[in-house]
């Protein structure tokens, strides 16, 4: 949450809609859209988690402004130009293919859940991938990273 609150206080180019993969409870695209994000697509391979995210979203006024399915990110055909994570590393790594096709060309990657030395490796997984190491944060040994992908036109 932290990230993501820095992010957009800090953004140039303010995101208009972002994609949350693992979105549990919807806090992150609560949080979001609280922010000024205007459209946040919601993902969880639970159903009981985006049933949640449909009451979290309508008790905080937000109806309509987060949309969740239930599915894999293969589900999702529109890259955004914000897509932020709160996973397992191993399943970060299994999707690492569907983090870059649904993050715009210059869009900004987030990732958080990563546990001590965690943020490493997945580091060097994306950066090999195409992805550019932005910044991380460590709470408590926990951490979130940001990432910056380039088109390949730039």
């Amino acid at each position: 949450l932290e990230m993501l609150e820095q992010y957009l206080l800090e953004t140039d180019t303010f995101p208009e809609s972002m994609l949350d993969l693992g979105t549990g409870s919807g806090i992150l695209a609560i949080a979001a859209c609280r922010l000024g994000i205007k459209k946040v697509t919601g993902l969880d391979i639970e159903a009981e988690a985006v049933a949640e995210v449909e009451r979290n979203s309508e008790l905080n006024g937000l109806s309509g402004r987060i949309i969740c399915h239930v599915g894999q990110p293969s589900f999702l055909k529109k890259p955004a130009p914000l897509v932020i994570s709160n996973m397992l590393l191993s399943e970060l790594l299994d999707i690492r293919l569907d983090l870059i096709r649904l993050t715009s060309p210059v869009g900004t990657l987030i990732c958080s859940g990563l546990f001590g030395k965690q943020e490493e490796e997945l580091r060097n997984s994306l950066t090999e991938m195409g992805f550019v190491y932005r910044t991380s944060l460590e709470r408590e040994n926990w951490n979130s990273i940001q990432f910056q992908r380039f088109s390949k036109e730039s």
